[in-house]
């Protein structure tokens, strides 16, 4: 099912099993990792630089105090689904 919002779990490692629907943040590894917010069921990994995703393969992260948003847009064009969305304060903007 095509995700419209999303939660942010921040955790030491990654889960096992990741949820639908949930951006899990592990600062300690400049890492995030989610399922496709398409509902395909791939695993998204995203490294996190400290140049606020401006250097290429990297983003940058802001949080809101609740969720983490992400930047640039998550582009999955090596998935079958090609999916492309923003992580953005709990929202998933389709582009």
């Amino acid at each position: 099912m095509r995700q419209i919002i999303y939660t942010t779990e921040r955790v030491n490692s990654k889960p096992a099993v990741l949820k639908d629907g949930v951006l899990y943040v592990m600062p300690h590894y400049n890492l995030a990792v989610h399922r496709c917010m398409c509902g395909c069921g791939e695993e998204v990994i995203t490294p996190i630089d400290e140049n606020g995703g401006r250097s290429p393969g990297f983003w940058g992260w802001t949080a809101d105090g609740i969720n983490v948003s992400l930047h640039p847009s998550v582009g999955n064009f090596q998935f079958k689904c090609r999916s492309h969305y923003f992580l953005k304060n709990g929202k998933v903007q389709w582009v």
